[in-house]
């Protein structure tokens, strides 16, 4: 495998088109089900993309000292910051904890591009941030990963999907232990 030298332009390109492109394809044929395999799926395309450069890392689930806050996904480049993705899975829009979250990676951590992917079953539905602030703007970007089908396609997805993912009741750490 030849190096190249990867520029940071390429990797958000990659992000706001190429891997929302992959994930869509994935979501349509039931590789994602749920939010950790929409995590999971942009972390291996993400490695794919920047293996061809050692000089870019990629930390999964990154607790932030400086926020206070997990971030999903926070990608290096020469050991800085410079990449922030928060994942969700069908939300109606940006949460405002999830906003706060970017925004504090654009100010504190200083990283030039926050964005927030969410797979969604209708993009229609999606409601996309009104007003941004002057932190937010040109830094902060709505990813939608979306099904768009048709009522009765989607209907057909979505019965596929439950017997695909069966959320087990978690017991509580007290119960476990009771003989």
């Amino acid at each position: 495998m030849a190096f190249r030298n990867i520029r940071p332009v390429e990797v958000e390109s990659f992000i706001r088109r190429e891997l929302r492109g992959k994930l869509e394809r994935d979501l349509r044929v039931l590789n994602i089900v749920k939010e950790a395999d929409l995590e999971c799926c942009a972390y291996y395309f993400l490695r794919r993309y920047l293996r061809r450069d050692p000089s870019w890392q990629i930390l999964a689930h990154r607790h932030s000292k400086r926020t206070g806050h997990y971030l999903d996904l926070l990608i290096f480049r020469k050991l800085k910051p410079r990449i922030a993705i928060e994942f969700k899975w069908n939300p109606r829009s940006i949460s405002e904890k999830d906003r706060g979250s970017l925004r504090k990676a654009i100010k504190k951590l200083q990283v030039n591009k926050a964005y927030f992917v969410c797979a969604v079953r209708s993009t229609a539905d999606f409601e996309k941030i009104a007003e941004k602030t002057k932190t937010e703007q040109y830094r902060l970007h709505e990813v939608l990963v979306g099904l768009d089908f048709s009522p009765d396609k989607r209907k057909s997805w979505e019965s596929k999907r439950n017997v695909l993912y069966n959320p087990r009741p978690r017991k509580s750490p007290a119960k476990a232990f009771r003989g």
